[in-house]
């Protein structure tokens, strides 16, 4: 099992600093895809205890497949002893792309349909509110909010199934998002809606909204022997993400506000969270940032009460010694969690390769 394995990624190793030369001359193709890996090193420190090790490792393949449509594929392992923020092993089992070696995106998208509209098919990323789209080494901090991992797994929503967008001929950004999609024993439907407006030059707004249908694959009373546990029925979420760049000094200097509301219901019971957060960069290699998470954590297999909501506060501090690595300090605070411990995480994140920035 291991051997394929080690071949592919001794392979990419090899091969992608010529992709980047041949790339950055010429440009990607369906005969030259974009090969790129991203790495993290995390240690953790919580309930007097150290560990550390390979948190998670991504090998991305990109490339365009005609003038017609474009291809993505990225391989993702997360560690199920580090990476993962919870314990409890029944629930950590249900995830299913959240620790372990997944295909976490594979699909292609058709980008040139009539009136401005995309269809993507494959596994992808879920486009449910601001975050799930995102990678979590792209994001502000070393987890996703609690309210994306209790809801969905530690690694977001990665799901089967198509998607149409429809960018809307507005004076401003505006696109509709439908989705059509299977994860586990689980069908969904979403739709949702992304607006941005800019004002001047360096100030952007974006907002969005979105709402979800899902239901059992299959019908369970024709199983026997299969145990119903009421995976949820329908929710719904907005967020905001306010950004502030002046143009002559981006590099140097921007400030960000972003925040996610977002309700599921799950063994007939409705489960709220949201969260607020911050980023400042201020320096060229420096940033910092904060954010205050409160929400319901969806009970565990067997258990019966709707759990109290908990909240945390997170103070992150980052330094990029180059475009190619990051060097991050995280402390998590439990504020009202009776049995939660306060968390010292240092996290390494490189890059090798021509990665292209996910879309967000």
């Amino acid at each position: 099992m291991w051997g394929p394995l080690v071949l592919l990624v001794t392979t990419v190793l090899c091969t992608s600093s010529l992709a980047q030369r041949v790339g950055s001359a010429f440009g990607y193709s369906a005969e030259n895809p974009g090969i790129s890996a991203v790495g993290e090193i995390l240690a953790r420190y919580e309930n007097h205890t150290w560990v550390g090790g390979l948190g998670s490792a991504e090998l991305s393949l990109q490339a365009p497949i005609d003038p017609f449509g474009r291809a993505d594929i990225l391989l993702h392992y997360a560690s199920d002893a580090i990476r993962a923020d919870h314990d409890d092993e029944a629930q950590h089992e249900s995830h299913e792309h959240g620790t372990g070696i997944a295909v976490e995106e594979a699909l292609v998208t058709l980008t040139s349909l009539p009136g401005k509209s995309q269809l993507s098919v494959g596994r992808m990323r879920s486009r449910i509110g601001l975050v799930n789209v995102m990678h979590v080494h792209d994001f502000s901090f070393i987890a996703y909010p609690r309210i994306v991992t209790e809801y969905w797994g530690e690694e977001g929503l990665s799901v089967d199934g198509v998607r149409i967008s429809w960018l809307v001929p507005l004076p401003f950004w505006s696109e509709v998002v439908a989705e059509g999609e299977r994860t586990g024993d689980t069908r969904l439907a979403t739709g949702g809606l992304h607006l941005f407006f800019p004002f001047g030059e360096s100030v952007g707004l974006g907002l969005t909204g979105f709402g979800y249908l899902d239901k059992p694959a299959h019908d369970h009373d024709a199983v026997e022997g299969h145990e119903d546990h009421g995976y949820g029925l329908h929710g719904w979420g907005a967020g905001f993400r306010l950004k502030w760049a002046p143009p002559q000094s981006a590099l140097y200097t921007h400030v960000l506000l972003q925040g996610e509301l977002m309700s599921r219901t799950l063994h007939e019971e409705d489960f709220l969270g949201f969260y607020a957060m911050t980023e400042g960069k201020v320096s060229r290699r420096w940033t910092v940032g904060g954010m205050y998470e409160r929400f319901e954590p969806r009970p565990h297999f067997g258990e019966d009460a709707h759990p109290e909501a908990e909240s945390c506060a997170t103070l992150a501090v980052s330094y990029l010694p180059s475009e190619f690595q990051r060097l991050r300090a995280q402390l998590d605070l439990p504020v009202d969690a009776d049995e939660g411990h306060t968390r010292v995480s240092l996290q390494w994140t490189f890059l090798i390769g021509p990665h292209k920035p996910h879309s967000y």
